[in-house]
């Protein structure tokens, strides 16, 4: 069975995510949904297990922001409660995250299905406020995004840094991906599935509107690879201006301990397990288990550019490290 299908939007990408994530549910037979939501009217992103079905009216999973990595807490949560069945909607970096927590901690339950979305990069939530302001509100900046989904987004220096940095916008090791990159998200979207078992169990042929045409399935990878060359020259240029930062593991452990007793790095860490404080744990296994959010940055109060600093610790210790190589495909740092 093929694992590449079309979804078509008829000009509403959104709502028609919303309506497959619909069908989604009765198909799997699922309890709940973790979703990225938006209320009508409202201009914040929360991000909730949700067991009423009507709610995937407010889900908006191309919203270009991000307050948290998710990855972490879904992990958690199917590890809770391992018998309940619910489908979780991720981006990229969330994907890594929840598969890195999930390595070093429980495996998975058959029980959670994932969605990753490809990700066109992401503002901070005050960036997003601003941004939304100045387009006349929320809904018009994830237009914004969708409209140069084919580009692959739109005025790159003002996202994230971690973004900017990223290599891996779509998301590999989800049961399902919702591709938009290098596609007429007005016209339609790809679903691929992890593989044919997984396209025949959730019927995908009934919940898409047919097989996709090659030449989509072409345009994201190409897209993909584009975007991959330019993220790294990003990667060099910053690392190449980072001559006075902790680059190696000595000195970024020295370099956080001397911060404390902040921690809000460590706290926005998805993957973050008590290394530091635990002679038990590795710092090193942690840094291998970088997802590339960005988030430690993001909420450092001195601005410490985080995301190149352990992207680049990252990146030598993937070259080095046993099976390093195969373990950095899944990574945000290839």
């Amino acid at each position: 069975m093929r694992t590449e299908w079309v979804l078509q939007t008829e000009g509403d990408a959104v709502h028609a995510v919303q309506a497959f994530l619909g069908r989604l549910w009765t198909q799997a037979d699922l309890q709940a949904m973790f979703l990225p939501l938006r209320p009508a009217g409202g201009w914040d992103l929360e991000r909730s297990l949700v067991t009423d079905r009507a709610r995937l009216a407010d889900v908006d999973p191309f919203a270009p922001v991000m307050a948290g990595n998710t990855g972490g807490k879904v992990a958690e949560m199917a590890a809770a409660a391992p018998q309940r069945t619910f489908a979780a909607v991720l981006r990229p970096c969330e994907v890594r995250a929840l598969h890195s927590v999930a390595a070093r901690s429980n495996p998975l339950p058959d029980t959670l299905l994932t969605v990753g979305v490809d990700c066109l990069c992401t503002f901070t939530p005050e960036e997003y406020q601003r941004r939304a302001r100045e387009l006349g509100g929320p809904d018009e900046l994830t237009h914004e995004a969708l409209l140069f989904a084919r580009q692959g987004g739109i005025a790159p220096y003002r996202y994230r840094s971690a973004c900017q940095m990223c290599a891996q916008p779509i998301p590999v090791g989800a049961d399902l991906a919702i591709g938009l990159l290098g596609l007429s998200a007005g016209q339609a979207l790809l679903v691929s599935a992890r593989d044919a078992q997984t396209a025949e169990r959730l019927h995908l042929a009934q919940l898409t509107d047919g097989e996709a045409p090659p030449v989509m399935v072409a345009r994201r990878e190409q897209l993909r690879a584009t975007l991959a060359e330019r993220h790294a020259r990003v990667r060099e240029r910053t690392v190449k201006a980072l001559a006075d930062a902790p680059l190696t593991i000595e000195a970024l452990v020295a370099h956080l301990k001397e911060c404390a007793p902040c921690e809000a790095c460590l706290e926005a860490c998805p993957v973050y397990a008590n290394e530091l404080a635990d002679p038990s744990l590795s710092v090193r296994t942690w840094l291998e288990a970088c997802s590339g959010c960005g988030m430690c940055e993001q909420a450092c109060p001195r601005g410490m550019p985080l995301a190149a600093i352990i992207g680049h610790i990252h990146r030598q210790l993937a070259v080095t490290s046993p099976g390093g190589a195969a373990a950095e495909a899944l990574l945000c740092w290839a």
